[in-house]
C-alpha cells in the first residue's frame, strides 16, 4: 500500500548478515565496506511501514573474485 518509511540494511560474512548497516528512509543506499579476494557477503534488507508492519527480504549473497 506504498506506505513503506524505514529500511533496515543488514551485511555480514556470516550467513545471518547480521550487523546492521544504517536504517534509512529512501530506497537508495551507498555503503563503502572492506571487502577480501575470496569471501562471501550476504545482506538483507528489513522494511517497515507507517503502521508498524515489518517483512524482511532473503538473504542474498555474493563473494569477490
Amino acid at each position: 500500500d506504498e506506505d513503506l518509511v524505514e529500511f533496515v540494511v543488514y551485511f555480514g560474512t556470516d550467513t545471518t548478515a547480521g550487523t546492521l548497516i544504517d536504517t534509512i528512509s529512501e530506497s537508495t543506499l551507498q555503503v563503502n565496506v572492506t571487502t577480501g579476494q575470496g569471501v562471501v557477503y550476504y545482506w538483507k534488507v528489513l522494511s517497515r511501514d507507517s503502521a508498524g508492519n515489518t517483512s524482511e527480504s532473503d538473504t542474498f549473497q555474493f563473494r569477490v573474485n
